[in-house]
């Protein structure tokens, strides 16, 4: 499974030499990058992180900024991310007693970082048990952000303008996200990819009729087609005849 992991860095060119350190892992990850506290609670709402890299400080202007802390305090009052991996990057003499006793980080690294140390660090942290269930799907739109109960969600239809969610009580439109990147937020074993455009949730699927490829829903008259390729796939992964 692909790691999501969210640089927190105000500095381009400490962005930069961490970002090309995670392209040198020998494990696939995709790397978020923000340069603002503002920019860092939009990314970890709108995706799935796995492991946080932080620096303290994100306004350097500011003599008393710890804007960093302030995130990672708000990552622990998250249920989403009450225990992620995060690793504290950071210029500061020693902000260590207070990260590692209150807000429970899972490495520290003052700058400038032995590069062996951070890799090991990473890759330790991305070996990480996932979390089984995840409950929300974050979305933002026209800047706004809000969620979706993922119970909720009966299929997904990913089209190149639009992502298209069908929900138990409405259908949402939304911008688009690639499959790849739904199936990576959704981190859940009941929602299968049963064609190019749809993706459903097992737990709503009432018949599935092999012969002619087609999976019938519960609480709804639409019924999605199993694409040519997937029936073998779809099988295996339905685990119904």
């Amino acid at each position: 499974m692909i790691r999501n992991v969210l640089v927190v860095e105000d500095k381009q060119v400490h962005m930069d030499a961490v970002c090309n350190l995670l392209a040198d892992l020998d494990i696939r990850v995709n790397v978020f990058r923000a340069y603002s506290l503002n920019e860092a609670i939009l990314l970890s709402k709108e995706n799935v992180i796995h492991v946080f890299l932080v620096d303290i400080i994100l306004d350097a202007g500011d003599p008393g900024d710890v804007s960093g802390l302030n995130f990672i305090q708000m990552l622990r009052n998250d249920r989403k991310y009450e225990f992620t991996p995060v690793i504290i990057l950071t210029s500061l003499v020693d902000p260590k007693l207070y990260a590692y006793s209150d807000l429970h980080c899972y490495g520290y690294l003052e700058k400038p970082y032995d590069k062996d140390k951070l890799m090991a660090l990473i890759h330790k942290a991305l070996g990480y048990p996932l979390p089984e269930t995840k409950e929300q799907l974050f979305f933002r739109k026209d800047g706004i952000i809000f969620s979706v109960n993922i119970k909720d969600i009966v299929y997904l239809t990913v089209s190149r303008r639009r992502l298209t969610i069908h929900t138990r009580q409405e259908t949402l439109k939304l911008p688009n996200k690639t499959m790849d990147a739904i199936m990576q937020e959704l981190a859940s074993k009941d929602f299968i990819i049963c064609n190019r455009f749809d993706i459903v949730n097992r737990n709503y699927i009432s018949s599935v009729d092999y012969t002619n490829r087609m999976i019938h829903l519960y609480g709804t008259k639409d019924v999605l087609e199993i694409g040519p390729v997937m029936v073998k796939k779809f099988r295996e992964e339905y685990g119904h005849d």
